[in-house]
Parts: structure tokens; C-alpha cells; sequence
């Protein structure tokens, strides 16, 4: 007789009660009906550790362009919106973003680069790099050295004299 309260209370809580009343339940993707700041339509916040949105990720670091957007999460992968996203299969650290294309670097320091190529900005370099960053229509790293001074190493419609031909590193 002493399991009767307990069915009785496990039996009254269905998929879709919504029960800390944000419009979502579980049966609607909430993973976690009982924080009303999380739900799929919620807004994730970055380095907060919490996925609010209920993706399966917790951004660390979020970039746009023009017309799309790219999450970097706790784990290493990156989300996109409006681009297709890089490999999953590599575990990405930097994540920068132009007005049509995102650059990554991963883990090893490789960079990969993807979206618009229009003007060659995606066309990342082979090598070890330390960071990455895009802009416009141009993506930039900054090669592994063991001098004080590196240029950055510039690919696409690249400002004055810092792309790789100029740069005497092709």
C-alpha cells in the first residue's frame, strides 16, 4: 500500500503537462520542464555552461555574418545557420566569421574555411597557425613561429600587403 502515493503522483505527470508553464513540455522538445528559461525557443547564452535552447550544446562563442550565424560549443563543434557547418569530426577552438564565410581552427592549429569563395576567402592555407580570424570578403591566421614579429597570413580580397603572395609566403 505504501507504492500507491508514489503511482498515483508518477502517473498524473504526462509528456505534455507543461510544467513550469513556458508554453513548451517535454513532448515539445523541453529539456527541462521544470526551468522555465529553458526551452527550444529560449536564447542560449554564451559561457554560461547552460543549454537554454535545448540543441545538445552550450555555445562558448557565437559569430555572424551578413546573412548567417555560427556557434563554437563546450565541446568543440560548431553550429551553423544559414552556412553548412564545418567537420564534426574535429574539435574546433576558434571560430571567426566574414560577411558570407566563417573560419575555423581546430585543436592541432589547422584552419579550415567555408561559405562564399567568391573572392578566395575560403581557401585556407596549409600549415600550423595559432589563430584565425575572417572579415568582408578576406580570412587571416597567425602562423606558428618562434620569432617575436609574424605577419598574419591574409587569403581573399586581403587589405593592403598583408596576403601571402605579398607576404613572399606562398
Amino acid at each position: 500500500m505504501r507504492w500507491l502515493p508514489l503511482l498515483l503522483l508518477v502517473g498524473c505527470i504526462l509528456p505534455d503537462d507543461d510544467l513550469d508553464r513556458d508554453g513548451f513540455t517535454v513532448r515539445d522538445g523541453d529539456c527541462n520542464d521544470l526551468d522555465p528559461d529553458i526551452h527550444p525557443d529560449a536564447e542560449d547564452t554564451v559561457e554560461d555552461g547552460i543549454d537554454q535552447d535545448c540543441d545538445g550544446h552550450s555555445p562558448v562563442l557565437r559569430t555572424s555574418g551578413v546573412s548567417h550565424s555560427c556557434i563554437l560549443d563546450t565541446v568543440g563543434m560548431i553550429v551553423c545557420d544559414g552556412l553548412p557547418s564545418p567537420d564534426s569530426e574535429r574539435v574546433w577552438v576558434e571560430l571567426a566569421s566574414g560577411d558570407n564565410h566563417s573560419c575555423a581552427l581546430d585543436v592541432l592549429g589547422f584552419v579550415d574555411c567555408w561559405g562564399d569563395n567568391r573572392s578566395g576567402q575560403t581557401d585556407a592555407p596549409s600549415g600550423a597557425y595559432t589563430s584565425v580570424g575572417a572579415a568582408l570578403n578576406y580570412s587571416t591566421a597567425m602562423p606558428v613561429s618562434d620569432v617575436s614579429y609574424v605577419i598574419p597570413e591574409c587569403w581573399g580580397d586581403c587589405p593592403q600587403q598583408t596576403n601571402r603572395e605579398e607576404a613572399g609566403t606562398q
